[in-house]
This record gives structure tokens, sequence and C-alpha cells, in this order.
């Protein structure tokens, strides 16, 4: 999976973005298996510093964007730009009914567990500020999903 977002951010430069896919089977999350048995995972998850957002157009492909990150670009005032984000591979079978939820989000999903081995082992923070992410018209944020035929 890969999610396409333009964003806009307002009293910042720079911010990190988590993304997480959730799984609904009729108004119950569904629990997935995360690191060392932690049960309660997403389906799958990202993370991108938005200065780091720069493609490397030669070794991106429509589902797997390759981000250098070599050099910071922090966001001007005002500056609505497209990110895009790889999400972890997913093997996960959904039956019709079933739901997605997209959660995106400032900050790693759960708190730091050193014992479990839990990602994030540490990140720098992001700054106060407000997010804009702007949809529709020539703003084609988008979650792109791969579907088996």
């Amino acid at each position: 999976m890969k999610l396409k977002l333009w964003v806009e951010l307002s009293g910042a430069s720079d911010a990190n973005l988590f993304v997480g896919v959730r799984k609904f089977e009729g108004n119950a999350v569904v629990g997935f298996e995360g690191t060392s048995g932690f049960g309660r995972d997403t389906v799958t998850k990202g993370w991108l510093r938005l200065a780091h957002r720069r493609l490397d157009s030669e070794r991106s492909v429509p589902h797997h964007p390759v981000h250098p990150c070599d050099r910071a670009e922090p966001l001007a005032r005002g500056q609505i730009c497209p990110v895009e984000i790889e999400l972890l591979p997913s093997a996960t079978f959904f039956r019709p009914g079933d739901a997605l939820r997209l959660d995106v989000q400032g900050r790693f999903f759960w708190p730091r567990n050193p014992f479990f081995g839990m990602f994030p082992g540490a990140y720098a923070p992001s700054g106060p500020g407000t997010l804009t992410v702007h949809m529709g018209g020539e703003h084609d944020s988008h979650l792109l999903v791969p579907r088996r035929k």
C-alpha cells in the first residue's frame, strides 16, 4: 500500500507523519500480531519526516516511493505539497463487509516499550503546528491498495 497526501503546515516547517491502516469486522477492530507478541498492531503502517519527502524518481514505482533522505527541505509558509508514504507489506484477507480505517497522526501509535522492542526506538518529535490535508480537484490524495483479481 501507499498513501499520497497533499499537505500544508501552519506554525511549523517540518513534522512527522505516522500512518496506519486498521481492519474492522463490523464495529470491532481486528488486532494483528506485531513485534515480540504485541497483539494490537495495525494491518500496516508507514512514516515520513515531511522535510524528507523528496522522491527518487528513478527508483520509485507507483506502490513503492523511495526517499533518498539526503537533505532536509522544510515546507514554506502556505506551501501545499504532495507526500508519498510507503506502507509496510501486508498479506491480509478482507471479506465483503470488512472495513479499513486510515489513521494519520504526528506521533507513533503507541508509547515506546523497550521491553517488547516496539518501534520506534526513538525519533525527534514534531514541534507544535497544524497539518492540513488537501483533497479533491488537483489534490489527488488517496490510499493505493493492491487488490487480488
